[in-house]
């Protein structure tokens, strides 16, 4: 064939970088276009890794380019990529939320408050053995829940991590002290309960949301979402048990706050906040 028909270089160039390009509007369709949070560091290293993608659909068109056959060019340019995913590839993209909104948190109250400001100072017969250690205070900033270069790299290669950005958040306040209070008598009704599933449940501490005035009452810090479901489970556990076997009233005013408490992604806090 006459070398006036064949794809010179740059050519096969560009045609491999649209096939490229082709894939990365489909990563971008299963990322929904990180409309969410098109400026944050998830977003950017994604960004940078289709650049990477079209650079490497044109180089690939160019060295497999076959004279003029176009649609060669193409196919390889849209190949190299997806090989380079087929090594990383997860049935799902990007994880599915398994929290719910910020706003659905309840907030503290006025009857379980006065209830544990009177348990500050006079524990309950029920309650028996060393009090519950003072509750953790943790501010959480957004760096805090943000991926590392590491697991966004592998979300934009369709490998995503489980990250520990879950709460498990029973209530919540603008007042601390009440929000101290309230931790300290969770924290000494689940000591105070005697079961194996029981003595699993973390802590109750107290998470200040930077830029936000409310203190929540959660159990445990940040958790990766399977660890937060199991906490989740526990805490219904200690309240259908302390709800159906317990006689003390204290107990059974503070089952509600776990019965009722909301597994939320701390990211969605930041989010909502912009």
């Amino acid at each position: 064939m006459s070398n006036q028909h064949e794809i010179n270089w740059k050519l096969a160039a560009a045609i491999g970088a649209l096939g490229g390009l082709c894939l990365v509007l489909l990563k971008l369709v299963q990322a929904r276009f990180y409309l969410d949070a098109p400026w944050s560091k998830e977003a950017s290293v994604a960004y940078l890794t289709y650049v990477v993608f079209v650079v490497l659909g044109a180089v690939t068109g160019v060295f497999f380019a076959e004279h003029n056959v176009r649609r060669n060019t193409f196919v390889a340019g849209l190949l190299a990529p997806s090989i380079l995913l087929s090594f990383f590839s997860a049935p799902n993209f990007r994880f599915e939320s398994i929290g719910e909104a910020p706003k659905d948190i309840k907030p503290l109250s006025l009857s379980i408050v006065s209830e544990a400001y009177a348990q500050q100072a006079a524990p309950s017969p029920g309650q028996t053995g060393e009090a519950a250690p003072p509750p953790l205070v943790t501010t959480i900033r957004k760096s805090d829940v943000e991926p590392t270069f590491k697991e966004a790299l592998l979300l934009a290669l369709g490998k995503p991590q489980p990250v520990d950005t879950y709460l498990f958040v029973m209530g919540k306040t603008p007042d601390k002290a009440k929000a101290i209070a309230t931790a300290t008598s969770i924290n000494n009704f689940i000591k105070a309960m005697e079961s194996v599933e029981i003595a699993k449940l973390p802590q109750v501490q107290i998470i200040k949301i930077e830029g936000m005035p409310d203190y929540f009452v959660a159990l445990g810090a940040l958790q990766k979402s399977s660890a937060v479901i199991a906490t989740k489970k526990f805490a219904y556990s200690a309240a259908t048990t302390s709800l159906t076997e317990s006689t003390d009233v204290q107990a059974r005013k503070l089952a509600p706050l776990l019965l009722e408490g909301k597994v939320v992604d701390a990211r969605d806090f930041f989010q909502r906040s912009q």
